[in-house]
């Protein structure tokens, strides 16, 4: 990778692990990402640039992105008044992702 982390920069990073490695790039079907620019940006992000790859390559093959969900429950928490339900939330998640076995065993569920 460049000294720089621009969408084009992540993309083509991308594009070269999931060549080398010889994936089918039609079972790509979505990404969740935090929302940095450089990934979400909405004509040079890294998801734009693969989204459009995707479509040239199989135009009705389905891509989706998503936010990950540990930051919009943050978003929730920040605009509305849920502290109550996300609090034990965030402490499940950190308890399963804490213990190893508990992540296992929630991955293999």
């Amino acid at each position: 990778m460049k000294n720089t982390t621009t969408g084009q920069d992540l993309y083509e990073c991308v594009v070269n692990a999931i060549e080398e490695s010889a994936l089918s790039w039609d079972k790509l079907t979505s990404i969740t990402t935090d929302g940095a620019r450089a990934l979400r940006g909405k004509n040079v992000g890294m998801v734009k640039l693969l989204g459009n790859k995707i479509k040239k390559d199989n135009p009705n093959q389905a891509f989706l992105s998503f936010h990950c969900i540990l930051h919009q429950e943050f978003f929730c928490k920040s605009g509305l008044n849920l502290k109550h339900v996300v609090d034990p939330l965030v402490s499940v998640v950190n308890t399963i992702r804490a213990r190893a076995l508990n992540h296992r065993q929630f991955k293999s569920f």
